[in-house]
């Protein structure tokens, strides 16, 4: 049995493969993702990550969240840019998860959810 999915005429359409199978991670995401999760460990630990930032993270008030940032010191061009206008929803909803959460930080598809209102 194949892993693909073929469509006759169209190529492959997906992948069989599901998550309790045993070829289900893959060797190279869970690396990935062990990647991830360290780097995302450091950013939380560092000095300008205090109690006010995440604080104002989990009430998801970006603006508040962005001046808090950067009166703590926080100079990460990636997470700042997030937050500045124009703010893109889905850049924005990363940060705020990431420093309103608790570590492990769950690491899942955030395209869009029109019950969050982020859109």
């Amino acid at each position: 049995m194949t892993d693909y999915l073929d469509v006759p005429g169209e190529g492959v359409a997906g992948t069989l493969r599901y998550a309790g199978s045993d070829v289900f991670p893959f060797d190279e995401l869970a690396e990935l993702v062990r990647l991830a999760r360290q780097r995302v460990g450091r950013l939380v630990a560092e000095p300008w990550c205090t109690e006010r930032v995440r604080s104002l993270a989990r009430q998801r008030d970006t603006t508040a969240l962005l001046s808090a940032l950067e009166a703590a010191g926080c100079d990460h061009p990636t997470l700042l840019d997030a937050l500045a206008d124009p703010v893109a929803p889905t850049e924005a909803a990363w940060v705020v998860d990431l420093l309103a959460s608790d570590l492990p930080v769950p690491l899942r598809w955030d395209g869009g959810d029109k019950k969050r209102g982020w859109e």
